[in-house]
């Protein structure tokens, strides 16, 4: 699946009002059901449940992003929303294997 797909299916995973089942028989067109499910699932995650979902630790995560650690951590704690596009290219890292990302930010 190309960027501007999953941009596009993360965005209506968001806005969704709809079940999961009824969103990925809504947009089986463009990608496969498993992949669906994890945009569905990533789109309406607590961004606690998202950052941690990535597999990095909270250090890591900010040198991929360029975030201070501080903020990551304000968003763990929900002591502040996580922007958008965050959360977007948190989700591509999760829910795109073959995004080509370095898995190794150890400073």
């Amino acid at each position: 699946m190309d960027k501007s797909t999953f941009c596009a299916l993360f965005r209506e995973a968001c806005a969704c009002e709809a079940p999961q089942l009824i969103f990925i028989k809504q947009y089986a067109d463009y990608a496969d059901a498993a992949q669906l499910r994890s945009i569905y699932v990533m789109a309406r995650a607590p961004q606690r449940d998202l950052i941690y979902a990535t597999g990095y630790t909270l250090r890591s995560l900010g040198a991929m992003l360029q975030i201070p650690v501080r903020t990551i951590e304000s968003w763990t704690a929900d002591r502040r929303p996580m922007p958008y596009h965050v959360r977007l290219l948190i989700a591509m890292v999760c829910c795109n294997p073959t995004l080509d990302v370095p898995r190794d930010f150890s400073l």
